[in-house]
């Protein structure tokens, strides 16, 4: 069977999140042959531009933060308080070198076992028939339709919690066509995915 997974499984393998053990069980699964992993070659990038996203985000509230236990400590009703506070600087920073580190570990552990769904024209250019979705997601759900469509007759799913992006019922339907589940939930996604190769 074929898996097809897309950044947010990337990332919720790398950064340790509610069903990263999930994940993991996939790659396992997929580095004994038992399993296809299949990844849009568009999702590397994104997983990048997301952890720089939100290593900002938290440099950002981490200077906010910083003046704030500033001007706390400057008013004696708060000053012990305030000082025996954690650095909250240096933790964040910390959290965004090991986030980074994970990263490219879970993009090694993937990459041994996934084959990689290459960028062309026909999934570049954003389809009215799916007009909920932003041009990076189209461009991801166009890479695995377009894998779909010269695949063999073998059972296939596409694991994602991108509920917002890929729930509707547009996207389901032409999944569906082409012999693919969509799960909007990892856990679920592996209940299945160990179901069916159990039975292989």
């Amino acid at each position: 069977m074929t898996i097809y997974v897309e950044s947010n499984f990337v990332l919720e393998l790398a950064l340790l999140q509610e069903q990263h053990e999930s994940c993991r069980r996939v790659v396992s699964a997929c580095s004994t042959g038992r399993a296809q992993l299949a990844l849009p070659a568009f999702c590397i990038a994104e997983t990048y531009e997301a952890l720089g996203r939100r290593s900002q985000e938290r440099g950002r509230l981490g200077g906010e933060l910083k003046r704030e236990i500033k001007q706390l400590s400057r008013s004696k009703s708060y000053q012990r308080e305030a000082q025996g506070l954690p650095d909250v600087d240096a933790l964040l920073d910390r959290s965004a070198r090991e986030d980074a580190i994970r990263l490219r570990r879970a993009l090694k552990q993937i990459l041994r076992v996934a084959e990689i769904i290459p960028l062309n024209a026909s999934v570049l250019v954003p389809s009215p028939r799916f007009p909920a979705l932003s041009p990076q997601d189209s461009i991801v759900c166009f890479s695995v339709l377009h894998h779909l469509k010269g695949s063999a007759d073998a059972p296939a799913c596409f694991l994602t919690r991108n509920r917002s992006a890929f729930e509707g019922r547009a996207l389901r339907d032409a999944l569906a066509r082409r012999g693919c589940k969509l799960f909007l939930d990892f856990a679920h996604g592996w209940q299945y995915i160990a179901h069916e190769i159990g039975r292989t």
